[in-house]
């Protein structure tokens, strides 16, 4: 069976942003914050700012170096969540914290995982995941 999820592109960016709902919380803990996230298949990693990493009261893991399209280096802090998209959850996620930005990026380490569409002529995001075991 496959379950399908669709999401509204966001018409605040010109051009409208593909965007979806993630929802985060702790490691082995309930999910409590929903977010709306930015669709970046050119991101590694999912980085979520870090004002909602202290409202979960996340624990920072490590730090590790992150290339920027740039191809600037910096370190960066990273944060063990768990993480729901549609019905696809990750029980432990590396997620990268952001200060200076204030929108979260879905990267392709959650990406990865599921057959994402954006339909740009119907502004729409379309998250297929394969709930067949």
């Amino acid at each position: 069976m496959t379950a399908v999820f669709t999401y509204n592109y966001s018409s605040d960016y010109h051009p409208s942003m593909p965007m979806v709902e993630l929802t985060i919380g702790l490691p082995q803990g309930e999910m409590s914050i929903t977010l709306p996230a930015i669709v970046d298949s050119g991101a590694d990693a999912t980085m979520v700012p870090i004002e909602y990493l202290r409202q979960l009261g996340a624990r920072r893991s490590r730090k590790a170096l992150m290339r920027w399209v740039t191809g600037e280096g910096a370190l960066v802090d990273l944060y063990a969540v768990a993480i729901q998209l549609g019905s696809y959850r990750q029980s432990y996620v590396e997620v990268v914290s952001s200060a200076d930005e204030s929108e979260t990026i879905v990267g392709r380490d959650m990406l990865n995982h599921l057959s994402v569409t954006l339909n740009g002529p119907a502004s729409v995001v379309e998250v297929l995941e394969n709930t067949a075991g």
